[in-house]
């Protein structure tokens, strides 16, 4: 039995012990268990490789095995894995034989090493086994025997890394010998009697607690990270004291630790460590680059120092974590503090300012948090209720496609998840998680090196199942803590803590925000106009919609012909949107998964249904798949299908630095990295360009055979590079590429084209831009066209009123009417354009106007003239503008705090102010409708409310449709329409269908089924290859029986024949009788 912390430990010679002996046996009896549920490790990511601990049914096992089985998967370098010397990588997961009969319980890992816990639910502690590099104590044992002289051989335990097979190490870390490392595991020794109850493993170094809260160290003391007092390696476990009463003293000639608080959890980074105590204080040591101690210093510290800021005062912290270059850890009532490297947005706190001590992530305040992870750029949260949050940058955090390598200031939920998560774990790059209702384990990240386990080398951006560990996940100890239903706002009951002082001018964020779309306050994502109607797009993906709707353009069914003069939430997808785009009339939206979905009016084909049709109800375009971005013209369409990551990449010209270099990537996509202002980000939200609807003056790009007519469906277009957004006007359209290029087509007159000349282009022309600017943004009305470049520059071309000129503008020329306050040239950060107006915001966050202002369209006020030139400043707006879009007679504007500003024409409601017809609002006026995502019915004028006997949503009932739905949580129309179904009536909207389809359970929608179907094809191929060859031994062996038996019948009849005399002569060994038959034969 271990000594309690305060008195003597024993040590013991350091003599590793095959995996094969027997655990210990049942010591004294132990202290109560100091240590919570979420603590154990049953996941394991690192640089290349990960592991995990399934709970087998008893029929994958065989006699005497364990149901808790130990499984890897990735590369083995120097035997990471314990799979075994010859076995370089593992494309799948891979049960691990070693362990078959032993009570796996926790597993941890490094870079080149791997450390396992076993022992048995009922003990408090158990023994520690270890296989991979053992150069510098990571193993915990010394390497007894001499190396075989060849590369890769083996005498007794121990074997030789061969870089050029292993892709071992030689020389990591400056390292005088060659790496060496245990083909077999071998369990570590503790000092007599000591039982461990957890692990954690640092990038070279492990950290141990015994079942009495005693931590003990060993591996790489390069960077102080051991805690010992000095940078000397260990080479196997070493007590050291933390907290009060803790002290090192000299006994048989060694140090040793003596006194100190019990250890409840620990962590273990790259050159930094951290620990918990029973008392709830936090102590880290190590190195202090990037702050990551939290000392706010830089120094290095030998020994453990517990941190005592202000913000853990009065605190008890019961969890921690490491990062590559920051820290995280959480206290009893479930708050988040980091600190440490703030670089990529990894700490949460909205910014990449470095933490120099711990500070409350406040967009997690009233969340109770049960476990943290981090990444080398991410960070990970569990809540009580089985949802996971992510903040940071890069594919660990299942939030951001592929490509997409910006950044999450903010904590925001991951929604990927097919039911409630009961454990997570980070990697590098990659990412795990066990799913509390299936029990699946899932992982995610980016791909390289087999890290994820799909058998691919395919980068997966949300969280998919591993086909091999279905239903195996155990967390039999965390599931009773896991309460899988959250309350509808805060949690109640949740001890209150102190809040933590914020630094002067912060303040609490309404929700989270990905930089830099979003600022923390905003929920307004995204506006857009078409001629009579408008859409706003909220950052938690909900639609709402006003204006004009008799032409369909609303999507609530032909029962509502209709005008809404009030924002209403059109709440009828199954996913959040991340697009929207309003037409002439017509609306295209793109949802989440990549689907693009259209209603509205469908006479000239821009529907691209297939048919020329109005559409009453949204209807998906088939034959459109991973879309990132819609436009709608007049009476035509376009959409932008991401493409060929690597094609794009591979073509991308290197920008600034600002994501994460994410490995197994072209090295494009490491230096991409602007933000979208800058122009950097459309590599990553690129790709074919798609059109459909009239083509006349060739604006399709279909060619010169295609100069007129309709285009009922989706057709690819021919443009020179990828295409990162575009500009459809009324018969030309304009393309900009991530490289910056200009792109142009349609219909020529006036030189809207920008090429030089007025004649039509049936396929892209390059617009030449001076100045040598990218161009970021293109925006086009009737007869002319604005570009914005990277750098602010405003270019304009096209007919000459219309651009403020005497004469035609054939070739783009930099807008320069618009000036500063001291006279300088002014820097526009968004542009608006429609029919025969402009308008324009400058960095100073004024807005300008030009041309028709007939209908107040400008909002330069009553005694504006009905046709503006040179451009006039809206100077009734007080608040700075951030964004602006405009419709045929009337605008909108977004202020940098997020209020919505209407102007113009109020006819059909399209102002969202509560009237359908009325005086022209020639300034703007402030749209009182906040966008909460609650649902709410659309709203109705006076005059429809007293001409109308029934609401909304009864005359919602008359559209026909028919859905298998799922009954649990519906709403009470969805269950009349649920009720009217069973009794063979199907007159139900697909609003209502699409609200009961809300409710489908994750686990069953289209891609978790899909990648179910794939598991299920790879697992029967693979157990369907093993029955096929089971006979290839057997025909072997049948055949060399059939020979011996053959021949052994042979030589008895000779021996019946022979004189007793040359009987003894005559007999002869099984051996020989093969022997001789097969020199017969």
């Amino acid at each position: 039995m271990e000594a309690e912390p305060g008195g003597a430990a024993q040590l013991v010679p350091d003599v590793p012990a095959g995996v094969g002996g027997e655990l210990a046996a049942d010591t004294e009896k132990s202290p109560p268990d100091l240590f919570g549920p979420f603590t154990i490790s049953r996941l394991a990511c690192s640089l290349n490789h990960s592991l995990a601990i399934a709970h087998l049914p008893p029929n994958r096992l065989s006699k005497g095995d364990n149901p808790r089985q130990l499984f890897g998967w990735g590369q083995n370098p120097h035997n990471v894995l314990g799979t075994g010397i010859h076995n370089t990588h593992h494309e799948l997961p891979t049960r691990i034989a070693s362990f078959a009969v032993h009570p796996c319980f926790a597993v941890a890992c490094g870079t080149y090493h791997t450390m396992l816990l076993c022992k048995k639910e009922t003990d408090i502690g158990g023994r520690v086994y270890a296989f991979g590099l053992g150069n510098k104590g990571r193993l915990g044992f010394r390497k007894r025997r001499e190396q075989h002289p060849e590369g890769l051989g083996i005498t007794g335990l121990w074997g030789v890394g061969d870089d050029k097979y292993f892709g071992g190490t030689r020389g990591y870390e400056g390292e005088a010998e060659p790496p060496w490392f245990t083909p077999k595991p071998v369990k570590v020794r503790f000092p007599e009697g000591v039982m461990v109850a957890r692990i954690s493993c640092g990038s070279d170094h492990t950290l141990a607690i015994s079942d009495a809260g005693s931590l003990y160290v060993w591996g790489l003391g390069r960077w102080g990270a051991l805690g010992t007092g000095d940078t000397e390696d260990e080479w196997a476990p070493v007590r050291i004291g933390v907290g009060e009463g803790a002290e090192w003293r000299w006994r048989r000639g060694k140090k040793v630790a003596v006194g100190g608080e019990r250890v409840v959890h620990c962590a273990g980074g790259p050159k930094h460590s951290l620990c918990v105590t029973e008392a709830g204080g936090v102590f880290a040591w190590g190195t202090g680059d990037d702050f990551r101690l939290g000392m706010n210093n830089l120094r290095t510290y030998l020994l453990p120092q517990k941190l005592s800021n202000d913000v853990l005062k009065d605190r008890a912290i019961v969890y921690v974590a490491c990062g590559e270059a920051h820290s995280v850890c959480i206290d009893r009532s479930g708050n988040v503090f980091t600190w440490g490297s703030g670089a990529y947005a990894r700490l949460g706190h909205g910014d990449e300012d470095d933490g120099v001590y711990p500070r409350l992530v406040q967009e997690l305040k009233g969340i109770q948090i049960v476990q943290v992870a981090c990444g080398a750029f991410h960070t990970l949260a569990l809540s009580r209720h089985g949802q996971v949050y992510a903040w940071g940058c890069g594919l660990g955090m299942g939030l951001l496609e592929e490509c997409d390598t910006r950044k999450v200031i903010l904590p925001k939920r991951v929604t990927s998840f097919a039911g409630p998560v009961a454990a997570i774990a980070s990697g590098s790059y990659h990412s795990m998680a066990i799913l509390l209702n299936t029990n699946d384990i899932v992982c995610w990240g980016a791909a390289g090196q087999y890290r994820l386990g799909q058998g691919d080398h395919l980068s997966y951006a949300y969280p998919r199942p591993l086909g091999e560990l279905r239903g195996t996940g155990d967390v039999s100890e965390a599931a009773p803590y896991i309460d899988p239903n959250p309350p509808p706002f805060s949690l109640p009951g949740a001890e209150e803590a102190p809040a933590a002082e914020a630094p002067e001018g912060e303040g609490e964020a309404e929700g989270p925000a990905m930089e830099p779309l979003l600022k923390p306050k905003q929920k307004l994502l995204y506006l857009t106009a078409g001629d009579k109607h408008n859409a706003a797009l909220t950052s938690d993906g909900k639609l709402f919609m006003w204006g004009g709707g008799k032409d369909a353009q609303m999507g609530l069914g032909p029962s509502i012909r209709q005008n809404f003069p009030e924002p209403f939430h059109l709440e009828i997808f199954s996913r959040p949107l991340v697009r929207v785009a309003c037409g002439g009339s017509h609306t295209l939206a793109v949802s989440e998964a990549g689907d693009v979905y259209a209603w509205g009016s469908g006479r000239e084909g821009q529907l691209g249904i297939g048919v020329i049709r109005d559409a009453w109800d949204p209807v998906l375009i088939s034959g459109l798949k991973n879309a990132i971005d819609v436009a709608a013209g007049l009476d035509y369409s376009a959409a932008i299908i991401h493409g060929n990551p690597e094609e794009l990449h591979a073509a991308a010209a290197p920008s600034q630095e600002g994501g994460p270099p994410q490995p197994q990537q072209p090295a494009a996509a490491a230096a991409a990295g602007e933000s979208f202002a800058s122009g950097g980000a459309e590599w990553r939200l690129s790709g074919d360009l798609y059109m459909w609807g009239s083509a006349d003056s060739g604006k399709l790009d279909l060619g010169l055979g295609v100069s007129s007519g309709v285009v009922v469906l989706p057709q690819r277009v021919c443009v020179p590079a990828p295409v990162s957004s575009v500009a459809l006007g009324l018969c030309h359209t304009l393309a900009v590429c991530p490289t910056g290029e200009l792109y142009a087509w349609g219909g020529g007159w006036f030189g809207r084209l920008g090429i030089g000349e007025m004649t039509n282009a049936f396929t892209p022309v390059k617009v030449h831009i001076p100045l040598r600017v990218r161009i970021k943004a293109a925006h086009v009305g009737d007869f002319h066209s604005c570009a914005l470049s990277t750098r602010g520059d405003l270019f304009v071309f096209g007919r000459d009123r219309w651009v403020c000129m005497t004469e035609h503008v054939l070739s783009p020329m930099v807008f320069r009417y618009i000036k500063g306050d001291a006279g300088e040239e002014a820097v526009f950060v968004g542009v608006a354009v429609y029919g025969e107006h402009t308008l324009a915001a400058t960095q100073d966050g004024r807005l300008w106007g030009w041309g028709d202002n007939s209908k107040g369209q400008l909002g330069l006020g009553g005694r504006a003239p009905k046709f503006v030139s040179p451009p006039q400043c809206v100077k009734s707006l007080k608040e700075p503008i951030q964004e602006v879009v405009t419709g045929k007679k009337h605008s909108l504007a977004i202020t940098r705090m997020g209020v919505v500003y209407v102007w113009g024409d109020p006819s059909d409601g399209r102002l969202g102010i509560g009237i359908e017809r009325g005086k022209t609002v020639t300034s703007p006026l402030q749209l009182h409708e906040t966008f909460e995502t609650e649902a709410k019915e659309p709203s109705t004028s006076r005059r429809q409310k007293r001409n109308s006997t029934t609401s909304v949503s009864e005359r919602m009932m008359a559209r026909s449709s028919f859905v298998i739905v799922l009954l649990q949580g519906l709403k009470p129309d969805e269950q009349l329409a649920w009720e009217g179904l069973q009794k063979g009536d199907d007159s139900v909207t697909f609003v209502v269908l699409q609200r009961i389809v809300k409710n489908e359970a994750p686990a069953t929608r289209q891609e978790q089924l899909c990648w179910y179907q794939e598991d299920l094809i790879r697992l029967y191929a693979a157990h369907l290859s093993t029955l096929f060859t089971l006979g290839e031994g057997e025909a072997p062996l049948t055949n060399l029986h059939n020979k011996i038996e053959f021949q052994l019948n042979r030589n008895l009849g000779l021996l019946k024949g022979c004189p007793e005399g040359d009987f003894q002569a005559s007999r002869t060994t099984p051996q020989e009788l093969i022997e001789s038959f097969t020199c017969s034969t």
